[in-house]
């Protein structure tokens, strides 16, 4: 399918769904992860340093997630990452030295094993001379929610006066991501 056509595809829809809402939820993430633990007393310097671990520990994920998928499925590798990615998210909320290293570890490789399955699972349904510009078309879309939730998890934070609810909703995401995703993987072709 490429076009219009793509549009009556649910596969294509569903996923493109899931995409948005965990590559907002990502961006919110990473947007707002250091004022997280910045407020929680820890300085930037530590904070950024266990951010640049996070990314370095992405690499195992990027390399295994095809893998895996290979073995159990891209959307259930999918689903279980963001899945993990909202318990990484949620273990910021509240108190205690070790919820950031916990956080930046699991975030790290769950966010590396979701990177490659978008891929994974588009070649799978839709591989051909299409799929350049099916691919664009999904991250467009994404796009657009990696733009919009970093500033309404801003708006939330600073309507409740702290990160606990905006998190808690980024947390939320992720799962619906994980559930749309597995709807979209039972959806059938078209």
């Amino acid at each position: 399918p490429a076009g219009p056509r793509l549009l009556h595809d649910r596969r294509f829809v569903l996923f493109t769904i899931a995409m948005a809402l965990s590559f907002g939820a990502f961006q919110a993430v990473f947007f707002h992860r250091i004022a997280v633990f910045e407020e929680a007393g820890f300085t930037v310097a530590t904070v950024t340093l266990w951010a640049a671990a996070s990314s370095l520990l992405s690499f195992p994920g990027r390399y295994a997630g095809p893998y895996l998928a290979e073995r159990f499925g891209g959307i259930t590798i999918y689903a279980t990452a963001t899945t993990l990615a909202a318990v990484a998210v949620v273990v910021m909320v509240g108190a205690g030295t070790w919820r950031m290293p916990v956080h930046f570890v699991g975030f790290g490789l769950t966010f590396g094993a979701m990177l490659p399955i978008r891929a994974v699972v588009m070649a799978n349904w839709f591989s051909g001379p299409g799929y350049g510009r099916i691919m664009g078309a999904q991250w467009s879309v994404a796009a657009v929610a990696g733009a919009i939730m970093p500033a309404l998890v801003g708006f939330l934070r600073d309507g409740a006066g702290d990160y606990a609810p905006a998190l808690v909703a980024v947390a939320a995401l992720f799962v619906l991501a994980a559930a749309v995703a597995v709807l979209s993987g039972r959806s059938g072709q078209k």
